[in-house]
């Protein structure tokens, strides 16, 4: 069994963030809480909130959307075609993808490629978590609560937040664009990961 990342891995971009866009297009009304989420963005990056409160405030805007779930689907009819080929060339049957952005966002496409789909849990009416989310060492837990006793051939992921992931399976994979780059080997790092985090940080 291999497990994916989605957004950035898989998919080229942020499909939540794609949404957003999607819909705002579509509704330009809901850019009149763009002052709310400014002030949050704010307190996200002075540490004040966590990943999930920020994501969660973020996601308001779906209380203002008509038609949701149809939407999610004229949504991928779209975006479909931003799914990676390398992917889409070594795809497995028994594949499965565990990722933060939202279940009802990202399952829809991975029934589509016939894969399962662990994703964090979102009220789609108003955005607030209902379960887990799915982020760094949270990966761990959505894995074992799924997959128990499954062993994990390998997991691919553009994150280095996703270590935590590397460590469990036998091989971990870094993608980058079309690329995957061996950084983990049964649970220890090689050092192609060394460098890619260096030359990441080198970049910051």
């Amino acid at each position: 069994m291999n497990g994916y990342d989605f957004d950035d891995t898989i998919f080229y971009g942020n499909c939540w963030r794609r949404f957003y866009f999607f819909c705002l297009v579509r509704f330009p009304y809901i850019a009149l809480l763009l002052i709310v989420q400014v002030f949050f963005a704010l307190c996200y990056v002075l540490h004040l909130i966590d990943n999930r409160k920020f994501s969660s405030v973020m996601s308001w805007y779906l209380i203002f959307i008509p038609n949701k779930k149809r939407l999610v689907e004229k949504f991928w009819d779209k975006n479909q075609k931003h799914i990676k080929k390398w992917y889409l060339d070594r795809r497995q049957d028994d594949d499965f993808v565990i990722s933060a952005s939202p279940r009802f966002l990202v399952e829809p496409m991975c029934n589509r490629l016939g894969i399962k789909c662990v994703a964090s849990e979102m009220d789609i009416r108003n955005g607030a978590y209902t379960g887990p989310y799915y982020y760094g060492p949270m990966k761990v837990y959505g894995y074992e609560l799924n997959f128990t006793h499954t062993p994990l051939k390998a997991y691919y992921s553009d994150s280095f937040t996703d270590t935590p992931m590397w460590k469990i399976c036998e091989e971990g994979w870094l993608v980058e664009g079309e690329n995957a780059t061996l950084c983990y080997k049964d649970g220890e790092p090689l050092e192609a990961y060394q460098k890619h985090r260096r030359k990441k940080y080198w970049r910051l």
